[in-house]
């Protein structure tokens, strides 16, 4: 497994306090790995060979934060995410990087529609599944229409208290 540096560590929490958004059912949980990003990002250590527990003593990282951690820095990635039971897939994260759509209309679209990723998206669109539909009005429907991949915005996705954007393509968590 390739060793992640403080600046990799802190953008996957955050991709991962990102789908806690689009879930919507733990804000806690997070704020607590966007404070843990924040902290990890100003740490100028490779977070690769330190001891998960003393993770704990740097700010911003609880014993919540300090496990996803260790989890990420044993098992990887991919297996940390399955491991938080999260109802939503990571693709997800895909759909944040079109212009309108943010976590209440992820989760919306994934709820209602089984929508996960850009592919889905773009079945839907050119089915017509989205016409008509609460929120996707015409305006917005021809804004995402794979014809208008101009809509498409630079991976601007960030809280606006913490306002560390996400770096990354669509499917960020992907280890």
């Amino acid at each position: 497994m390739k060793p992640l540096n403080h600046r990799s560590l802190s953008q996957t929490l955050w991709s991962i306090a990102t789908l806690y958004d689009v879930e919507g059912i733990h804000p806690y949980k997070a704020r607590s790995l966007r404070q843990a990003a924040t902290s990890l990002r100003e740490h100028p250590v490779e977070i690769s060979g330190t001891d998960p527990d003393s993770l704990a003593s740097l700010p911003g990282v609880g014993p919540f934060t300090g496990r996803v951690i260790a989890d990420i820095l044993q098992s990887g990635v991919q297996k940390a995410v399955s491991n938080l039971n999260l109802s939503i897939p990571a693709s997800i994260l895909e759909l944040l990087h079109l212009r309108g759509i943010g976590p209440v209309t992820a989760r919306q679209l994934y709820q209602e529609f089984k929508i996960a990723s850009l592919a889905d998206l773009e079945q839907s669109l050119a089915s017509g599944r989205l016409a008509g539909v609460s929120g996707f009005k015409t305006k917005r429907v021809e804004q995402l229409a794979p014809g208008d991949r101009g809509s498409k915005k630079a991976p601007t996705y960030h809280s606006h208290r913490a306002g560390l954007p996400l770096k990354r393509p669509p499917g960020a968590i992907a280890g």
